[in-house]
């Protein structure tokens, strides 16, 4: 018997969902400047697909969250970091080897430090909406562990993989009053996952 590190979504959104309740008074907080720092949070996505034991299986969109840390050197130029986790991906009943069948589940979690550069659209092209699209560049660190049921037979395994490589990013953000919404994607490529790109929605706070 293995230990169950299996969460349910529905947890996971729960908790991203109270934890962006407590940002928003914090808003009041932030001053808008050239430079400073910032933080967001928010939710993560992933069409998430992977190779176990030539055997390739995939989740549907797996729900998880990041947290994200930076400082603005310059109007346009920003350093971050980010860590993120996908809780609970579960694979549902696969065909194994032989006659047996698999159930995999697996927590993926990943650390990022990247650039940012970005133009705000009010200054480029005179709109009245502060918006700003960006692009990032940076390093990605993941780290995956499975756990891997075999059903006819009983048995279970547990395999931890890791994996880094470099991550590219577009995005966009909205000002609303003293907060920024924002959208982005982000690719890596992350052998043996096959997925290599997630979608988040944050809410940031620039201090």
């Amino acid at each position: 018997m293995t230990r169950d590190r299996r969460r349910a979504p529905a947890a996971a959104r729960s908790a991203t969902l109270a934890l962006l309740g407590l940002l928003a008074p914090l808003g009041a907080l932030a001053e808008r400047g050239t430079t400073g720092p910032y933080a967001g949070l928010g939710v993560a996505t992933t069409p998430y697909e992977h190779r176990y034991g030539g055997i390739v299986y995939d989740a549907s969109r797996p729900l998880g969250w990041q947290a994200y840390a930076g400082y603005r050197l310059s109007d346009r130029l920003a350093v971050e970091a980010a860590y993120q986790r996908f809780p609970g991906i579960e694979s549902g009943e696969i065909a194994g080897s032989g006659l047996d069948r698999l159930s995999i589940s697996g927590d993926l979690e990943a650390i990022t430090v990247r650039g940012r550069l970005g133009v705000s659209l009010a200054e480029l092209l005179g709109w009245r909406r502060e918006i700003e699209v960006f692009a990032t560049a940076g390093y990605r660190r993941s780290d995956l562990d499975l756990d891997v049921a075999e059903l006819r037979s009983g048995t279970a395994t547990k395999v931890s993989e890791d994996g880094a490589a470099l991550a590219l990013g577009v995005g966009a953000s909205y000002r609303i009053g003293r907060l920024h919404l924002r959208g982005f994607a982000e690719c890596a490529d992350l052998e043996p996952l096959r997925s290599d790109w997630d979608a988040v929605i944050a809410v940031e706070i620039r201090f």
